[in-house]
């Protein structure tokens, strides 16, 4: 079974400043810029760790005022406070890895509907949904 990856989110003030500033630094970390992903991930730089090897981590760097920032402090809080569904999305997650292997936009599309419907969830317990 393959390791978890680490998923680590990064607040720029700029985009465009990040990724003309940020990228050989990251490089040095031993982080991998995968701009195919841009497509996918408008308005989000990202990054993996591991290349060529089975990848650690995982840098998602964008501007607060993107949307999926909110959605991704909501999705996780949501999962600190309920530990029985965060037990399931790890649950989903290892056997999702295992069906996918390194077919992250499959993994990816094959999780939404769970993300969705837990930051829907954490929004209706804030009242902001």
């Amino acid at each position: 079974m393959k390791s978890p990856i680490i998923d680590l989110l990064v607040g720029v003030q700029s985009l465009a400043e990040a990724k003309s500033t940020c990228l050989e630094p990251l490089r040095a970390l031993r982080y991998t810029y995968i701009p195919e992903y841009e497509a996918w991930l408008p308005g989000e730089l990202f990054f993996r760790k591991g290349i060529p090897g089975p990848w650690t981590h995982h840098v998602h760097a964008m501007e607060p005022s993107n949307p999926r920032w909110q959605d991704f402090l909501l999705f996780r809080d949501y999962l600190r406070s309920h530990p029985e569904t965060a037990s399931a999305y790890g649950s989903l997650k290892k056997s999702l890895a295992l069906a996918f292997g390194d077919d992250i936009k499959g993994f990816r599309n094959a999780k939404h509907a769970f993300v969705t419907t837990v930051t829907a969830k954490a929004r209706s317990e804030l009242g902001t949904g």
